[in-house]
């Protein structure tokens, strides 16, 4: 068993847990902006390929205090750094202190590249250590990810202020959705929402396009790999019935999110509708479901936004009586307009700011 770090959005570290531990990550641990774990080789490639909810995976290779950087450099020098690195690789550092005799990052980030006898290479190296010293505690850990896990591929394209694609997972998740109910995107924006649960819902692996630093390491076992690799492909289901509806009412948006879901590969299995979210009405056979809506705010529109989010609350009311709504809110104020009874609220960082979503 190794321990592992996933970093995840700060306030998101429940939902993450929850879905580690369905891959069969022990001994998690809720950190703030993620969460502790141990695991096999297998359960961070499964990890890998198949988690939503976080944004990158730390290997924790060595915890020890350290006062002075030859204190520092002959500590780094135990790591058994020939079980991940090649003799070849390059090697990018990133260091960070907090209340620590050695507070200078720059000359932290020179010494593991000294004790590692490398040179300190650009953010493009084969393989990223992170250092963090906190009240004298130095953290020696290895990624495991390489490009934020968060970033499937799919959306080169987006609006103003789009949803990670991890917090819309995590949003999937909060509100308990499964595919055999109803979905509704209203505003869909990029339509990150509706495609994570497209691609939820066929079961298709959220990191089988990506490429892992891992696979470099000296100890990578190829043949573990391929099999949890192909587990994981056969686990997709092209054909499912499924009712996923977005909408927006700007046609460059809908355009956007047509192109984003075509490169995702779920195009087909979400209905695309050109419509004001005030206007939105289910289906005469939807008897329930889950309705998630971001709607513009602040900066993002000239529009009255307590006004906007009345609207919302009166469109709920009237026509999704025993469906979950959840909707994310700026502030308080909205959230008073919306004139709904709140069942739970979830409050997260999203682009460095505070977003409270409440689920009505």
């Amino acid at each position: 068993m190794y321990d592992y770090f996933a970093i995840v959005p700060p306030g998101l570290e429940k939902i993450a847990e929850e879905e580690l531990q369905r891959l069969s990550a022990h001994e998690t641990k809720v950190e703030y902006g993620g969460v502790a774990f141990q695991g096999s080789t297998e359960t961070m490639f499964r990890i890998h390929l198949r988690a939503r909810t976080i944004t990158r995976v730390l290997l924790r290779l060595k915890t020890f205090k350290a006062f002075s950087f030859p204190e520092l450099f002959n500590k780094l020098g135990r790591i058994h750094w020939h079980q991940y690195l090649a003799k070849d690789a390059t090697v990018n550092v990133c260091a960070s202190t907090d209340k620590s005799t050695l507070q200078h990052t720059g000359r932290v980030e020179q010494v593991v590249c000294d004790a590692l006898d490398r040179p300190l290479t650009s953010l493009d190296a084969q393989q990223t250590i992170y250092v963090r010293i906190e009240h004298d505690v130095c953290q020696i850990s290895l990624d495991c990810s390489g490009r934020r896990l968060d970033q499937r591929g799919y959306r080169l394209q987006a609006v103003k202020a789009p949803l990670r694609e991890s917090i819309a997972a995590a949003l999937i998740h909060w509100g308990d959705w499964k595919p055999t109910q109803s979905l509704i995107v209203p505003g869909c924006g990029s339509g990150t929402i509706a495609i994570e649960a497209a691609q939820i819902a066929q079961k298709m692996g959220a990191g089988l396009q990506h490429e892992f630093p891992f696979i470099h390491w000296t100890s990578f076992k190829e043949k573990r790999w391929l099999k949890i690799k192909t587990t994981v492909e056969k686990m997709f289901q092209a054909d499912v019935e499924v009712s996923i509806e977005a909408s927006d009412v700007a046609p460059q948006a809908l355009a956007i999110s047509k192109n984003n879901a075509k490169r995702a590969g779920v195009t087909d299995i979400i209905q695309w509708q050109r419509m004001n979210m005030l206007e939105m009405h289910p289906k005469k056979d939807a008897k329930n479901g889950l309705i998630i809506c971001n709607p513009p705010y602040n900066h993002r529109i000239p529009a009255d936004t307590s006004a906007l989010y009345a609207g919302l609350g009166r469109a709920c009311r009237e026509h999704f009586e025993g469906w979950t709504v959840i909707v994310l809110c700026p502030d308080t104020k909205t959230t008073r307009s919306l004139g709904m009874p709140i069942k739970d609220t979830l409050t997260f960082l999203s682009g460095g700011k505070k977003v409270v979503a409440v689920k009505l």
